[in-house]
């Protein structure tokens, strides 16, 4: 059995035979091959068919576009906390379902500007308190478990809260 060494050298020898004997006939044949530049621009084709491609996706589906449904629900929580720390009565209806805020603002918007703002002076502003958890979605309902905490009393509440969708848009809706 021939050595590593000797089967190598046995390789090296009949692949060099094989390329002068292609050379050989080439030149026999007067043919030259001549330097193409096909390789190198097949190269940039596709370089530039991926970029296209890349700018497209980009124009067709744009990052901003792509919201979970968490992401809705997260912002939805927090339009409604604000709503309930400026009193803002036009924002308290665009983040909660219709009972809710018959069940919230019970008289006149600047009732429930006042009422909220004596509350906030009272405990503090409401804030989320840490990441709501436990995102659930099932059809147009969903649930969180949302930790509250009021900046003045320190009072913590883990609640799970509900939601409906209307209209593509999560509302808070707690009754």
């Amino acid at each position: 059995m021939a050595s590593w060494r000797e089967r190598r050298e046995q390789w090296i020898e009949s692949r060099e035979e094989a390329q002068n004997n292609a050379s050989a006939a080439a030149a026999e044949a007067g043919e030259r091959r001549p330097a193409t530049a096909w390789p190198f621009l097949i190269a940039v084709a596709i370089v530039v068919l991926v970029l296209g491609a890349v700018v497209i996706a980009s124009r067709v589906s744009p990052a901003e576009n792509n919201v979970t449904q968490a992401q809705l629900l997260t912002d939805s929580i927090s339009d409604f906390v604000r709503a309930q720390n400026e009193g803002d009565a036009d924002l308290l209806r665009r983040a909660t379902c219709e009972a809710q805020v018959a069940r919230l603002i019970p008289g006149s918007d600047a009732d429930y500007s006042s009422a909220r703002a004596d509350e906030v002076a009272e405990n503090g502003k409401m804030e989320v308190d840490g990441v709501p958890t436990g995102y659930e979605v099932n059809g147009d309902r969903g649930l969180v478990t949302v930790t509250t905490r009021f900046d003045e009393t320190d009072a913590t509440s883990t609640e799970q809260w509900r939601f409906v969708r209307v209209d593509e848009n999560w509302l808070v809706c707690n009754v």
